[in-house]
């Protein structure tokens, strides 16, 4: 199917083979996108072992941060950052059907996955010191298993989603 494309664009695509048989195979560039810090080892445990050689691979790489474009630009010269495009609009629309906030707590929001839970397990000690002096801090996670982060986070209040689509997100939000 590919030869019938110029351009063939990777999104979460870890398979070094298939991106072998497309530059074989085919004329067709290659446009990887490097989503997330694919190089730690939770990812690497998670199929990204031939990250690198994917990169040299590629074309073309597109990246949504300077962090991460950073990485790749070591195994590619053509990569390119892309700031991701929230669509405002929907949360704007959102805004009126906002139920009324419970003073009573302040709530720290993160959304991301299971694979980017360690930016706040980076944070847990500040956490902690804020639900020190703020009781009333309640940490809410999108994205993450409950269970797999329960026991280090057992002394900051939080509530987790594992699931969630993007009404949930801007809901949340």
């Amino acid at each position: 199917i590919v030869k019938q494309y110029d351009i063939v664009y990777l999104l979460k695509v870890a398979s070094l083979e298939l991106i072998k048989k497309i530059k074989k195979n085919t004329d067709a560039q290659i446009v990887f996108e490097l989503t997330d810090a694919l190089w730690k080892p939770f990812f690497q445990r998670s199929g990204w072992k031939d990250l690198d050689e994917i990169l040299k691979l590629s074309d073309v790489v597109f990246s949504e941060n300077e962090y991460v474009c950073e990485y790749g630009l070591k195994h590619n010269k053509n990569v390119i950052s892309i700031t991701v495009c929230t669509q405002v609009e929907k949360f704007d629309e959102q805004r009126e059907k906002v139920i009324p906030r419970n003073n009573d707590k302040i709530i720290i929001g993160w959304i991301g996955s299971g694979g980017t839970i360690g930016a706040v397990l980076s944070i847990k000690e500040t956490l902690e010191k804020l639900v020190e002096a703020f009781p009333q801090i309640e940490l809410r996670l999108l994205g993450c298993d409950e269970a797999s982060v329960k026991e280090e986070l057992k002394n900051i209040p939080f509530t987790a989603v594992l699931q969630y689509t993007e009404d949930d997100m801007i809901r949340e939000a």
